[in-house]
This record gives structure tokens, C-alpha cells and sequence, in this order.
């Protein structure tokens, strides 16, 4: 025998007419006995009363139907647990598993958004053949399986104004666990808004999306921001101030179609905003929001959808600061090494001048024939030709390039200028970067002091001068000064 629920909102007489819980006038008497919308079971109206009215939070039960006692829905009848379970585990893509019969377990899962429905089955929300059962349409655009089966239940409670024994037929896991979570810990609506207050007051908010249902109060919007109301004037449990329960998004699109008394499911991280005293989930997507309407004669969900989806690469939210491990480096930066300069190339060493023999301390480069290539990419190792380089080991020097040759000497070595390499070879000269003057290899030394005049009857300097000055800054020793010598 199928689990009995004990609570429904429609009922017809004998004669098949259809009779509404919440009517207000009296039943005339040969409307009854009444019957169960789908089944032949007696049923009874019961009138709306508050729940725990002497304590802090009196819940209003409304008015419904109830069988009475002893009487069962039969097996093939909509408000049979079992049949509605069926139904609803047909149409989740797998994701609804009857248990028992009479329960469900709805697995929701970590990629919610990504999870979408394929497309309408046929048998969504329909009963086997010969059955009346209650039956789920859906519209554009399709919402994810898990949220659209978790709208089915919450409407199936909603029938039989959430009764515990009810409540008490579905679970949820979530993600990766295995521990199924009750249906009251992850479904919240405004009879059990309190509930969900206290758990966002205590500091530990649920490690699972949370889902809550109600009907829309009112829409409205500040300062670019759009806000639904789903229910205001909540007590909480510690009686403080009454609090409300709110949908906020800064994309007024995701609420376009929603209007007052108009059913909805919303799903996500709610949060408590003590400021406003407000309980409030910010919508980023359209997945998170499911709304229906009910049909007044079957008094079943009709049209469940969800908002149309934002377009591509739409920012819901500002993105938190990420931090690093590195102190100094700002968020978001990725740790490179500099780049080296090209310019910074260390000169290479020419090579030596055959010397005959003669020791010395220091050789000038060797300029490359004009039919060689370049000896370098660089320019930096290619040297001016200078008379010394043609002039033998001990050959005396001509008068008029004596004074030129002690000035060479005493200058630093610099590479020539490359335009006039360039004439000389017939190749495009090319501009290179200054070097930088805190680059100790190529910043060129300080000036050296002006030598003295060589004097004209000393010996000449051997071919390949040596890079010290002469004793005294241009003094002539005492051996080698005019007169002295025979």
C-alpha cells in the first residue's frame, strides 16, 4: 500500500464538480460526500489555522483537504505519492532516483549550470497508461533537470501545504558527497523562512546550494539593480528584528518575467545581510531561477521555465582579489625574468698582432680584409687600421705622424665609427643604441690628461706603445733629455 499524504487543495462533488479549498462560502449539502480530484476516496475539508500559535512563530496551515480516516488514494490516482514520484523521476535525465516506492532522491549536481536539458521528453510528467496522475509542462528556455524536478516536488508539497510526513519522502545529494541531505535543510519557503535566518546567523552557513520557494510579493529596482520580494515581516527565532527574504541582481533581465503571485524556485548561496534585515540571494545566472504558474482547473504547474540566458561574457558580479604567495607582487601578475637587452653584448677580445719578438703589453685589432664578411653580428669587435699596423718592429716613425702616434697611444681603444667601416666595405651602416652610462663594459673612461710633446731627438717608441704614461705625466728621465746624449 502506497504512503498516505494527508493534505490536498482540490476536491470534486458526486456530480464531478470541481470544489477549491480556499473557497469562503459554505458547501451546499448534496455536495457531499466529497470526492478526491482523481479517486473515489472520501475526503473532508479542513479549515485554515495557525501551527504552534502559542509559541514565538505560529505557522499558518491553509485550508485543505484530507481523507478520512481509513481511506486510502487508490493505486493509479495523481495524489498517490507513488505515482507522482514516477513521474517526476521519468522526466529528471536521471537525476531523480525513486526509493521505496514512495520516496525520491534527487541528485543535484556541483556543475548545476552546466547540466542543462537536452531537449522535452514526451513522457515528462505523464503517468503509464490508464493512470490520472498530475501532470508538468515546461516552456523555453529549458532549465537544468535537477531544478526542474526540484520545482516538481516543491509544487507536489505545495499541494499538500508541506506536510512533515510529505517533506519526509524526498532527499538530495549533492556534488561528490554521498550523505543525502533532508529535504527541510535544503528547501526553504516562507513558513520555514526563520529556519533558514537561524542557520545564516550562526556562522555556518550550509556547505550545499540552497534552495527556497514562494510566490513573488512585489519587483522593484534602485539604483540600476533589480530586487524581488518574496516574503517580508519574518520573525526570527531569537526575536529580533522581522527580517525579509529577497532576490537581488544587477541584470534586471533575469527578472523581466516575473509578476506578483507568480511561483518561484530560486537556488544558490543566500546570505544574511543584517544592515537591511534581509535575507537575500544574488542571481548571476539564469539557471538559478525557476518560475511557474498554476492552472486554475487541474491546479497544476503550468509553464515552468527560467529567465532567458545572459549573453556570453556578461559580468554578474565584481571578481574577488585573488592573493598570492609572493608579498610584493601585485594580484593577477604572473612572475617573469627581465628581459636582456641586446645591447648589453660583452666585447670580444681581437686577436694579437704577429710581433716579431717584441714584448708588449697590450695589441691592437686586426682590421679584416675588404673582401671578408663581417667578423660579428654585433659590430663591436671590428677595428680602425692604424699606421702602426704597417710599420715593422723598430722602424722609426716620420716626424709629422710622431705627435699622432703618441696621441693613439695615450687615447683610449674605441671601435671606429661603423659608417666609416662601411664605406670602405659597401655595406648599409647601421645604427646602434648609445651605451647606457651606468654599463661599466661599454661605458667609454674619463678623458686622460693631454701628454706632453715627444721630444724630438729621443728614440722612437716601439711599434705597439705600452698603455702606461711616462714617469712624471710627460717628463722626460734625465738620460733621455736633449744635450745629454753624445
Amino acid at each position: 500500500m502506497a504512503k498516505t499524504v494527508y493534505t490536498m487543495l482540490q476536491a470534486r462533488t458526486q456530480q464531478g464538480a470541481k470544489i477549491r479549498a480556499s473557497r469562503t462560502d459554505p458547501l451546499p449539502p448534496e455536495a457531499k460526500p466529497l470526492l478526491c480530484r482523481y479517486c473515489e476516496a472520501n475526503v473532508k475539508l479542513v479549515p485554515a489555522y495557525f501551527k504552534g500559535e502559542d509559541g514565538p512563530n505560529p505557522t499558518k496551515v491553509g485550508a485543505h483537504f484530507a481523507l478520512y480516516p481509513k481511506q486510502h488514494h487508490a493505486a493509479d490516482c495523481g495524489y498517490n505519492p507513488t505515482e507522482v514520484v514516477k513521474a517526476i523521476a521519468r522526466g529528471s535525465q536521471g537525476l531523480a532516483q525513486a526509493e521505496d516506492g514512495s520516496r525520491l532522491r534527487l541528485v543535484v549536481p556541483g556543475d548545476l549550470g552546466f547540466s542543462m536539458v537536452k531537449a522535452p521528453q514526451p513522457a515528462d510528467g505523464e503517468a503509464a497508461a490508464g493512470t490520472r496522475s498530475l501532470t508538468f509542462t515546461t516552456t523555453r528556455p529549458l532549465i537544468p533537470p535537477a531544478l526542474n524536478s526540484a520545482a516538481k516536488i516543491v509544487h507536489f508539497l505545495q499541494l499538500h501545504g508541506f506536510n512533515v510526513e510529505a517533506v519526509e519522502m524526498f532527499s538530495v545529494i549533492y556534488g561528490d558527497t554521498t550523505k543525502p541531505i533532508p529535504w527541510h535543510r535544503f528547501c526553504y519557503h516562507p513558513a520555514t523562512a526563520a529556519d533558514l535566518h537561524h542557520v545564516l546567523a550562526g556562522g555556518r552557513p550550509p556547505r550545499h546550494p540552497v534552495a527556497f520557494y514562494g510566490t513573488v510579493a512585489r519587483i522593484d529596482s534602485k539604483n540600476g539593480k533589480a530586487y524581488a520580494t518574496l516574503a517580508t515581516g519574518q520573525r526570527p527565532h531569537n526575536g529580533g528584528q522581522r527580517f525579509s527574504v529577497r532576490l537581488r541582481t544587477q541584470h534586471p533581465a533575469l527578472l523581466d518575467q516575473l509578476r506578483p503571485d507568480r511561483h518561484i524556485l530560486a537556488i544558490g548561496t543566500w546570505k544574511l545581510w543584517p544592515e537591511a534585515n534581509e535575507v537575500r540571494l544574488w542571481l548571476e545566472a539564469h539557471w538559478q531561477l525557476a518560475h511557474w504558474e498554476i492552472d486554475p482547473d487541474t491546479g497544476a504547474p503550468r509553464g515552468i521555465s527560467c529567465p532567458r540566458p545572459l549573453p556570453p561574457g556578461t559580468r554578474t558580479v565584481p571578481p574577488p582579489l585573488r592573493r598570492t604567495s609572493a608579498p610584493n607582487r601585485r594580484p593577477g601578475t604572473a612572475h617573469t625574468t627581465a628581459p636582456v637587452r641586446p645591447h648589453l653584448v660583452r666585447q670580444s677580445r681581437p686577436a694579437p698582432l704577429p710581433n716579431d719578438g717584441v714584448a708588449t703589453s697590450q695589441q691592437f685589432p686586426v682590421a679584416p680584409p675588404a673582401s671578408a664578411e663581417p667578423a660579428s653580428s654585433t659590430g663591436m669587435d671590428l677595428a680602425a687600421r692604424t699606421p702602426a699596423m704597417e710599420l715593422q718592429a723598430g722602424t722609426p716613425l716620420p716626424d709629422a705622424e710622431q705627435e699622432n702616434r703618441e696621441a693613439s697611444s695615450m687615447a683610449p681603444l674605441t671601435a671606429p665609427a661603423e659608417s666609416a667601416l662601411a664605406e670602405d666595405s659597401g655595406r648599409v651602416p647601421v645604427q646602434r643604441p648609445a651605451p647606457e652610462p651606468d654599463d661599466y663594459l661599454l661605458a667609454p673612461p674619463a678623458a686622460a690628461a693631454p701628454a706632453a710633446p715627444w721630444p724630438a731627438n729621443a728614440p722612437p717608441p716601439p711599434p705597439h706603445p705600452p698603455t702606461v704614461h711616462l714617469p712624471g705625466y710627460g717628463e722626460v728621465p734625465e738620460q733621455l733629455r736633449p744635450g745629454d746624449q753624445g
